[in-house]
């Protein structure tokens, strides 16, 4: 491995010296999609020299394109591309084994896993794939509550440009609405900001699409997987881009029927920059603040301290709107415990129920020690 390797480094100083005499650069194979990742987490690998006993220079790597990874090895000397067919639709981590590769991934079915893909005698494609860890191995058993991710296209506030999201109808076997009734939308904007929505099995999101909840999780501008000019979109205008292109994600589920426009929630974790810190944060304009929130801060966050979800909790409160905050000891900038995470869970499907969804939820009443509950004012 280790010579394979570094015959393919030696193969690649050499093309990079004749590209440089060129003063030109080549790519090994071009593809409009995202072979690599932000740079956010060490350790994350798209890509394996691996090795042939043809003495080919082969890569083994995976890409995003059009809100799906894909894996694939590229024979460099040929310039061309031979697809894996896996049935992981989003790709996180590969390493190369004796014949083989290991693929961190999932699919709108599949929890996050580790998969063995095994390549035939040519390494240019895989003749068995094995998953041989699973984050949630009992999940398909309740495939059939499952709510499948259809990838949407929505025109932004800016003409002639798009965005994206996955899409979660609601999804229950036991239960039929009526179809006179459209659902209530909880709309994801995701963290980072330059991170991406994938739409993976998460069973956080089933939580809400079982019990009559639409749910979408929105690729806003800026977010990775769709290339670059999409990512630079955000630049200097974090706060309204990404905030435009939610609202309008949520309008045009609206427009085409698929939700209920006087039921429209959002949720959200940490997103922002400091430059832009003041003029754009929600806790300077507090009199522009119009609609229920609920809050859920871990005590321990070194990010977002816990002041700054106090502080949002007593405007609101002072301003006699509804408000909530759950505060978590011994959790940081998002939450670990599995207790957290299912009452936090099942805390916004009690809010969301008494102030906009107008429905009762069988829940259960208590709550941790670890837990404080800043109960509702309105």
């Amino acid at each position: 491995m280790v010579l394979e390797r570094n015959c393919f480094m030696s193969l690649l100083c050499f093309m990079i010296q004749q590209i440089e005499s060129a003063n030109e650069v080549l790519p090994l194979y071009p593809l409009n999609a995202e072979f690599a990742r932000p740079s956010w987490i060490f350790g994350l690998n798209s890509y394996e020299v691996i090795q042939s006993d043809e003495q080919k220079t082969l890569i083994a790597c995976s890409y995003r394109q059009s809100g799906r990874s894909y894996l694939a090895i590229i024979d460099v000397i040929h310039s061309s591309l031979s697809l894996l067919d896996i049935p992981f639709t989003d790709i996180q981590d590969i390493t190369s084994g004796s014949n083989c590769l290991y693929v961190e991934g999932a699919s709108g079915l599949l929890p996050s896993s580790v998969a063995k893909v095994t390549l035939n005698d040519e390494k240019s494609a895989g003749i068995d794939f094995q998953i041989i860890w699973s984050s949630s191995p009992d999940s398909l058993k309740y495939g059939s509550y499952f709510s499948l991710p259809e990838l949407i296209e929505f025109p932004t506030e800016v003409h002639g440009q798009n965005a994206y999201a996955y899409f979660y109808p609601p999804s229950n076997h036991d239960y039929q609405a009526s179809s006179e009734e459209k659902p209530p939308l909880l709309l994801e904007s995701h963290g980072g900001p330059t991170s991406e929505a994938r739409g993976v099995l998460n069973l956080s999101i089933q939580y809400w699409t079982s019990r009559g909840w639409a749910f979408v999780d929105v690729n806003y501008g800026g977010s990775t997987g769709y290339g670059r000019e999409f990512r630079e979109r955000l630049l200097g205008r974090w706060g309204i881009v990404d905030v435009d292109d939610c609202c309008s994600c949520a309008k045009f589920l609206v427009e085409i029927g698929k939700v209920d426009g006087t039921r429209l929630c959002i949720t959200g974790g940490s997103a922002g920059s400091d430059k832009d810190y003041y003029e754009r944060s929600p806790i300077n304009f507090v009199e522009k603040f119009s609609c229920p929130v609920i809050l859920f801060q871990g005590l321990e966050d070194k990010v977002v301290p816990p002041g700054q979800a106090r502080k949002i909790y007593a405007a609101l409160k002072q301003k006699g709107l509804p408000v909530a905050l759950v505060e978590y000891e011994g959790e940081q900038h998002g939450f670990r415990k599995a207790e957290s995470i299912k009452f936090t869970l099942e805390q916004q499907m009690l809010f969301f129920a008494r102030l906009v969804g107008h429905f009762d939820v069988a829940m259960r009443s208590h709550h941790s020690k670890s837990t404080t509950l800043t109960e509702l004012a309105s």
